[in-house]
């Protein structure tokens, strides 16, 4: 009885099913970053106080959440 063969064939299996789950693993943390709160915008920023104030750059009146950033900002739905 052989053992499992170590060919080309297994080597490129083995390294496209290390790619593939390296990029399901980005994408699993992006959304539990986004589902969270951990991001760059100010409103977080503040919290960890490591911006000076919770509101966004462009309407300067609004804090800088998840859902103004996608939903309200008039810098990208104008």
């Amino acid at each position: 009885m052989w053992g499992p063969s170590t060919g080309e064939d297994e080597c490129c299996y083995k390294i496209q099913t290390v790619s593939q789950s390296w990029e399901g693993a980005q994408g699993t943390s992006a959304i539990a970053c986004l589902r969270l709160g951990h991001n760059t915008l100010s409103a977080h920023l503040h919290r960890l106080r490591l911006s000076h104030d919770p509101f966004c750059p462009w309407c300067r009146t609004t804090p800088e959440t998840m859902e103004h950033f996608l939903f309200q900002c008039p810098r990208f739905h104008s």
